[in-house]
């Protein structure tokens, strides 16, 4: 081989490498590219667009670890949840970093009520997704003060975010500790004062407390943002009753029951009023309505057996009574039974108890997360198993 081939060999030889290594470097910025407009999508809430933008490099067997992470988080947002863990998975055998694995990992479990896998994975990762999620997992496993714990975290990550105030506020209304429930409300609407979630919880707070005034003025303020909100529409409508403005009540109950013919409750407050007044066809009427959709309200079930009373139909009032007292007991069992869930989350007489009664009472999702909460521990728990079976 004379000089000039050997110089001509080694142009090609120049020319191949060249080719090659622009194709890598066109190849790692499209990569890039890939990532960081992916991994807007996502923190933008679009995770079926982000996965448009990383479905080609999975399909090629092109992507690497940080684009099957982002690809995890949009199937997570997406509620798919397994194919974010055959995700993850992936990006495990490739020896992505284990950290950001193991909180979207334990985030992807979490989502599949796989608790017990989830918690150890999220207990070491210092973020406010870590704590949401906790808090979350305690606050289905009726744990409340491992869920108020994980609360204060979020609360300290993300100190100007009104959402922990809120749940915690929740969580405390529901325990019926409304001072402390006020005190969280009041400290999301200082970091965002026009948060109806916050606003109609604190009117309901304060109504339970007396302060029927200061519920009033938000309970306003509520309508004015959500004019159609059946919730402060109701509750205004017992405030005004409270206060003596029964015409007042009475028309938001008229306006909430063309709007809402659904809402019991609003069928039985008007109920009341036309009982107070000496109509006791009307409320007949109205209460009747309420009790063909909700059978099991007790409210519903006494005032039509007053109504019944009225109208002399003594026979019938007396078993509507008697239907009532039943309906009555029951609510009063699992008032003691969620007093003892509360006390103590290891009770799963107690669970399955309150579950059991609520499924009674027509409360089907609130029956499924008790007997949930017990699986999610004890998934032999026969009794259970066969709250769940029944309600399914």
């Amino acid at each position: 081989m004379n000089r000039t081939q050997r110089l001509l060999l080694l142009l090609g030889v120049l020319a191949v490498a060249g080719g090659v290594l622009v194709v890598r470097w066109s190849r790692g910025r499209e990569r890039q590219q890939a990532v960081t407009r992916a991994g807007e999508l996502v923190e933008q809430g679009e995770p079926e667009l982000a996965l448009r933008t990383v479905r080609p490099f999975i399909n090629a067997g092109r992507a690497d670890g940080e684009l099957l992470v982002i690809a995890a988080k949009a199937y997570r947002l997406l509620d798919e949840p397994a194919k974010a863990l055959e995700c993850l998975d992936v990006a495990a055998s490739q020896g992505y970093v284990a950290d950001v694995l193991d909180l979207e990992r334990g985030l992807a479990l979490a989502a599949v009520r796989r608790f017990a896998e989830a918690v150890p994975l999220l207990i070491g990762s210092p973020t406010k997704e870590a704590a949401v999620a906790l808090a979350s997992i305690h606050l289905q496993l009726f744990e409340m003060e491992k869920a108020l714990d994980n609360l204060n975290t979020w609360k300290q990550l993300a100190p100007d975010d009104p959402s922990p105030y809120v749940v915690a506020g929740n969580v405390w209304a529901r325990a019926n500790e409304h001072e402390t429930a006020v005190e969280q409300f009041r400290q999301a609407l200082e970091r965002r004062a026009d948060l109806f979630e916050a606003r109609l919880p604190l009117a309901n707070s304060l109504a339970e407390l007396g302060n029927i005034d200061e519920a009033v003025e938000l309970l306003v303020a509520c309508l004015e943002a959500q004019p159609r909100d059946p919730a402060a529409s109701l509750r205004l409508a017992t405030c005004e009753v409270e206060r003596g403005n029964v015409a007042a009540a009475r028309s938001l109950l008229e306006k909430l029951i063309e709007a809402h013919p659904h809402v019991v409750p609003a069928l039985v407050e008007l109920a009341k009023i036309e009982l107070d007044d000496g109509n006791a066809a009307a409320a007949e009427r109205l209460l009747a309505e309420a009790v063909s959709r909700d059978p099991t309200n007790d409210a519903a079930v006494y005032n039509l057996s007053l109504a019944a009373s009225r109208l002399d139909r003594a026979d019938e009032a007396a078993e509507l009574m008697t239907r009532a007292r039943e309906l009555k007991e029951s609510r009063r069992r699992l008032a003691d039974a969620m007093d003892r869930v509360n006390a103590d989350a290891a009770d799963f007489d107690a669970f399955c108890e309150a579950g059991e009664l609520l499924a009674d009472l027509g409360q089907p999702q609130q029956a499924a997360s008790l007997f949930s909460a017990v699986l999610a521990r004890d998934p032999a728990n026969a009794r259970a198993r066969e709250g769940i079976r029944r309600l399914n």
